[in-house]
């Protein structure tokens, strides 16, 4: 086992050096910014391996369970005695009693009666009628904002796509995006790659600075959402065995999926990623593009490949930098959460830009 610190002018720089020296699968120890330099810890230690078992263990020692065990129990409820309602008066009639037992042929002949005043011509109603149609629930919800609401109100969401489109910057916005609707909930990040630490350290980083969580897990080990609020899962690696850990990750009741699409892909390329992802999900949003080409991007491909777009994601902004697809008909579409934000009148919030200090030296964990 060997142990390093590497220094260099940014953080891609350095993880390169990191890679060049430990391999991919280098474990990040620390990642310290000192005078505009980034400094990285690094090892060549293999990690211990994590079963299943180990995250179903009992309460921590630091935990409390008070219990009473001499406590008594509570017998079982008891129903009440019926009442006397139905009981017959003394001494009433027993043509006032409606709980009285009528004679037989009193009955038979209301019956006659009731059988002849029907309509002749009138049929029989159907012994077995045929059971009414539930709705189709799997057919995809095609209207955009509907389906972001969706998204957004989701337990789980899994961000797919290919490597390089931009699935970390999309997490952090949509991240800020459902803090920014609902302040007191929460969001977690889980990274699920190949098993290098150096995959996901970019979002482990961003994601400390916005003061929320990254964990590193594999796909066996989410059975269940780790917490409340979201889980904000990126599934990273080759398309197989990211298509086999997507589908296991939506297994979850209230988990949706999401596909990120490089910009400026052609259409060939774009309808095979998305009959490649149409088993996972329709849903899909373009990353790294400028607000200001939003307008020129060719919706046509899209459509075509059987995608609902739903977002553009910018390039250098994550509060605020999902800007939601422009109706197909022109209609105005139905107001969505984040639209309805942003008509509210509020001072704007300033946007978070990541940038080296070089006139303030900054140390962070």
């Amino acid at each position: 086992m060997s142990t390093m610190t590497f220094y260099a002018r940014d953080n891609a720089t350095a993880f390169e050096l990191v890679e060049r020296r430990f391999g991919s699968d280098a474990l990040i120890l620390s990642t310290v910014y000192v005078d505009g330099r980034v400094e990285i810890t690094a090892t060549d230690e293999a990690p211990p391996p994590t079963t299943t078992s180990a995250s179903v263990q009992g309460p921590k020692p630091g935990s409390r369970i008070d219990m009473m065990i001499d406590a008594p129990l509570s017998p079982d409820p008891v129903a009440p005695p019926a009442s006397g309602a139905g009981a017959p008066a003394p001494g009433l009639p027993r043509f006032l009693d409606r709980s009285a037992p009528r004679p037989f042929p009193e009955v038979l002949q209301e019956a006659q009666s009731t059988l002849g005043s029907s309509a002749p011509g009138a049929s029989a109603p159907d012994r077995n009628p045929q059971p009414l149609q539930p709705p189709d629930e799997t057919a995809p919800r095609r209207d955009p904002a509907l389906l972001r609401a969706d998204l957004l109100a989701a337990s789980r969401v899994v961000l797919v796509g290919p490597c390089g489109a931009g699935k970390t910057q999309v997490a952090l916005q949509l991240a800020l995006l459902r803090r920014t609707q609902h302040p007191h909930s929460l969001a977690t990040f889980v990274f699920c790659g190949t098993g290098s630490k150096a995959d996901g350290a970019v979002l482990a980083q961003k994601s400390h600075l916005l003061g929320m969580k990254t964990v590193f897990r594999t796909p066996t080990d989410l059975t269940t959402p780790l917490g409340h609020g979201t889980e904000i899962v990126l599934v990273s690696g080759r398309a197989k065995a990211a298509q086999g850990a997507a589908r296991n990750l939506l297994d979850t009741p209230g988990a949706k999926a999401l596909l990120v699409l490089p910009d400026g892909l052609r259409s060939d390329r774009m309808t095979r990623l998305g009959s490649r992802w149409q088993e996972i999900t329709s849903s899909a949003a373009i990353g790294y593009v400028e607000p200001a080409d939003i307008a020129d991007v060719d919706l046509a491909p899209v459509k075509a490949a059987g995608l609902d777009l739903l977002w553009f994601s910018a390039a250098d902004t994550l509060v605020d930098g999902l800007h939601p697809t422009p109706s197909g008909d022109g209609s105005a579409a139905p107001p969505t959460p984040e639209a309805e934000i942003a008509d509210t009148p509020a001072e704007p919030s300033p946007q978070i830009v990541f940038r080296r200090h070089k006139t303030k030296s900054e140390a962070r964990p």
